[in-house]
């Protein structure tokens, strides 16, 4: 195996191997500091802190705050439901009594409030609580949660921090990654079990990644929400486009042009792909990118239309990285056609 061979290799393991072993680096400091601060500090309930550091590390920095907001959040509810069942029921051996009542308040408060989850775990935490009086040993569980939420947070932003922003240009320019193996997949014959299996794969491989790409779009809090989803629905409907030419296709495998447009395709996608990841060093006109995708001779009525859509869809997705390139410009004023 040459050196040639060994990069793409490499890239695609690191691709695969970039977000667990971020996370995993960002918990191992969150919790060493945590514990080590707690140790020093003195502070009872050391395991909660740790458990807090856990559970609000997220994949990116913005979920990661709506992560810590959502967890002290639960935490004060769930004690103040833990507090309030101790008081009306203490003592030991009101406990067989007060932790199902207790269990009942949070889990019919989580109930409506899903990201408040953790309020069972603090509900529950409370209500065992043998302390005397029982408000003290809460103060000390909230104080140590904080603690790990906050150094959690702390961690996600000093540490290889990445912004949801981000991360969702990348899921965005992975997907289009997939679409353009797919393009090159759809105009050509399947003429066997084999190669359906495989192209269905493709198809399954755009799907998960256009799914991540949603997901993380989704923790976006800043301004460029708006444009990350419409560069994401174009690109969902570039999808559904290849789609309508894999079936369109199928009677139309002798069609010579085929293999010229799905060149095209693919420098089209390709050249959106490069805009998303490296903004203002790629040309901004799509012809220089691959020119028009047009309907070669003798394509039929439907697959004429797919491709037909797919153009229009193209040059949509163009406008849509310009919107979302410029989001941060107070002159933008681009907005996408159609």
């Amino acid at each position: 195996m040459t050196a040639v061979d060994l990069k793409p290799r490499l890239r695609r393991f690191w691709t695969r191997a970039r977000d667990p072993f971020r996370l995993g680096m960002q918990g191992a400091i969150a919790a060493a500091a945590t514990y080590g601060v707690m140790s020093v500090l003195g502070w009872p309930h050391a395991v909660w802190a740790l458990i807090s550091v856990l559970f609000v590390l997220q994949l990116n920095s913005d979920a990661t705050r709506q992560s810590l907001s959502d967890r002290l959040r639960g935490t004060a509810v769930g004690s103040l439901i833990g507090l309030a069942a101790v008081v009306v029921l203490p003592g030991e051996a009101q406990a067989v009594w007060r932790v199902p009542i207790a269990s009942f308040a949070a889990m019919a408060f989580a109930v409506s409030h899903p990201h408040r989850s953790y309020v069972m775990v603090a509900a529950i935490a409370v209500a065992l609580e043998s302390s005397d009086p029982a408000w003290t040993g809460a103060l000390e569980r909230i104080r140590a949660i904080a603690m790990g939420s906050f150094m959690a947070m702390a961690v996600s932003v000093l540490i290889w921090r990445e912004p949801a922003r981000v991360r969702s240009i990348r899921a965005l320019a992975a997907v289009l990654e997939k679409c353009r193996a797919l393009s090159r997949e759809v105009v050509r014959p399947a003429s066997d079990r084999q190669q359906l299996d495989e192209r269905r794969e493709r198809h399954a491989e755009v799907h998960q990644a256009l799914r991540l790409a949603q997901a993380c779009v989704a923790d976006c809090r800043d301004g460029s929400r708006t444009a990350l989803d419409r560069v994401e629905r174009r690109i969902e409907r570039i999808w559904h486009d290849l789609v309508f030419i894999d079936r369109a296709s199928a009677g139309a495998a002798a069609c010579p042009g085929l293999t010229t447009v799905s060149e095209a395709v693919c420098r089209r996608l390709d050249h959106a792909r490069q805009r998303l990841l490296r903004p203002g060093k790629a040309p901004e006109q799509p012809g220089e990118a691959g020119g028009a995708v047009t309907s070669p001779p003798g394509a039929g009525g439907p697959l004429a239309f797919a491709l037909e859509e797919l153009q229009r869809d193209l040059s949509c997705l163009d406008q849509e990285i310009t919107g979302l390139t410029t989001t941060d410009s107070p002159r933008s004023t681009a907005r996408p056609t159609g």
